[in-house]
């Protein structure tokens, strides 16, 4: 049999690959919806940015869907992440939406955001903090600038008003080798708070199958809120 190349196999199989794509692509825009605490509504009308996008699925769902909201994707490593949901991603998409998703995306990382100051009312980060083993291994120095950059980063670009909404963060229980990285996070929003700026709000959700991967106790699994005045 010929080899089929990537663009043949997708046209070869496209109804079987757009059912799955609309399907796993809907999933992930579920999971955002539950995680971070959103409902459609929060959506509508609003400049988002999703921070760490991965396969862009979510601005994708929100062009397919016609959701009223502008999604940028910011992402620096597109094509990279999760290079088996790529097929499904090109399927579910029609070629104006994936138009519309690649102009409004940006290869960047959380460090060093290029966007304008006050620019959006939903700042999204959704599994896209430094929450690996890997990473829990990194000096701590340099976790701790990493963090410091991306919280300060996430703040200039909210409106007045805006929120950011990040995705997992943890309680009193985690594993050893995760307590610096909490630990920065808490001094970080810790210093947030002092500068009267922000309303920073922990909520605890449950998410059973996450917890297991993440290696944290379920009740110990939280969100963050950070709202700009």
């Amino acid at each position: 049999m010929e080899n089929l190349n990537f663009e043949q196999f997708i046209e070869a199989n496209r109804t079987e690959l757009i059912k799955e794509g609309e399907k796993r692509e809907t999933a992930l825009y579920n999971e955002y919806l539950e995680d971070l605490g959103l409902t459609e509504e929060d959506l509508k009308d609003k400049k988002i940015v999703d921070i760490g996008a991965g396969t862009r699925m979510f601005a994708g769902h929100c062009l397919r869907c016609e959701i009223n909201s502008e999604v940028y994707s910011v992402e620096p490593n597109v094509g990279e992440v999760y290079p088996d949901e790529e097929g499904y991603v090109k399927a579910a998409w029609s070629p104006e939406i994936k138009k519309q998703v690649d102009l409004k995306t940006v290869k960047a990382i959380r460090e060093k955001l290029p966007f304008e100051s006050n620019s959006f009312d939903l700042a999204l980060v959704h599994c896209a903090l430094p929450g690996t083993k890997e990473h829990g291994d990194k000096k701590y120095n340099e976790m701790k600038e990493s963090i410091e950059m991306g919280f300060n980063e996430i703040g200039r670009i909210l409106k007045r008003g805006g929120e950011a909404r990040i995705y997992p963060f943890y309680g009193q229980e985690y594993n050893e080798w995760r307590k610096p990285w909490k630990e920065a996070i808490d001094a970080k929003l810790e210093e947030m708070r002092k500068l009267n700026k922000y309303q920073i709000k922990i909520e605890k959700i449950t998410r059973e199958s996450l917890s297991k991967v993440l290696g944290a106790k379920p009740e110990e699994i939280a969100r963050i809120i950070i709202k700009s005045k």
